[in-house]
């Protein structure tokens, strides 16, 4: 990563027991070749105003403006147009978290990620509700709060967004009607919160100056919340948050999952 941010600080060697608290042992490798993705529709909605999103993630490309999207999670807004809520990396390899295919709001960092051996976290927390328009979309990275875009449009107060809803999520592809584009990338404890935005203290930790991975037990994750680990590698999209909402793990194959994570060294 690149930007207002160094990259230095993101950069992590073998894990060690006594340095990390929280271990990850593995990760799950999202590739355009095999198109792997993961999906899930909810039985039923709920909170559409209140949702936070969390992973750790490596990417293994760089955009450079190529027409490219890299998506990290998608919720479909509706099933008849390409209007999706989620954040995605584009262009110059910036973050985008956008709402309803970015009609109804759009927030571009205006720092750039490029390392692709990085691993780093990000975490969005939402609420629609509040008056004020900042606080409704607050991005993380590595525990620091983003406060820097080249725009920054928020959605309305109380907008109801394609998470919570009954329509299709998609980890690593594009969920609209029309296309499909996906990521490069690794990801790593992927955690979605259903009717609760919470900040990046939730899942993670400064320790001798480097934001490391935290236990997220106590979360509250909500009826549609979910917390994939990635851990089986006979069934990657298993859910351990205890509500059992597993993903559909879409093309994958036994080298899917890596011994590679924010606490282990490739």
């Amino acid at each position: 990563m690149s930007g207002p941010l160094g990259s230095s600080q993101y950069m992590y060697s073998s894990g060690a027991d006594n340095f990390y608290p929280y271990l990850i042992e593995q990760s799950v490798r999202l590739d355009r070749a095999s198109g792997s993705y993961f999906s899930r529709t909810p039985g039923s909605g709920t909170s559409q105003r209140k949702f936070t999103l969390s992973t750790w993630i490596k990417k293994s490309e760089n955009l450079d403006n190529s027409g490219e999207f890299g998506i990290v999670f998608n919720a479909q807004f509706s099933s008849t147009t390409n209007y999706v809520d989620g954040p995605r990396f584009q262009g110059d390899d910036v973050l985008n978290m956008q709402f309803s295919g970015t009609t109804a709001g759009q927030l571009i960092t205006n720092a750039k990620f490029k390392d692709p051996n990085a691993w780093f976290h990000m975490v969005i927390g939402v609420d629609t509700t509040q008056g004020t328009a900042s606080n409704r979309v607050k991005i993380y990275i590595n525990g620091t709060q983003i406060t820097s875009f080249s725009t920054e449009t928020y959605p309305n107060q109380n907008y109801d967004s394609g998470y919570g809803n009954n329509r299709e999520m998609a980890i690593g592809r594009f969920t609209g009607a029309s296309y499909t584009t996906s990521i490069e990338a690794y990801l790593a404890e992927t955690i979605y919160v259903d009717g609760t935005q919470y900040a990046a203290s939730q899942f993670g930790e400064t320790k001798n100056g480097v934001w490391i991975p935290k236990d997220p037990t106590g979360t509250s994750f909500g009826t549609n919340g979910f917390h994939l680990k990635y851990e089986n590698a006979s069934d990657l999209g298993n859910d351990s948050s205890g509500n059992n909402n597993d993903f559909t793990a879409n093309n994958f194959g036994a080298d899917h999952q890596v011994l590679d994570s924010p606490t282990f060294g490739s």
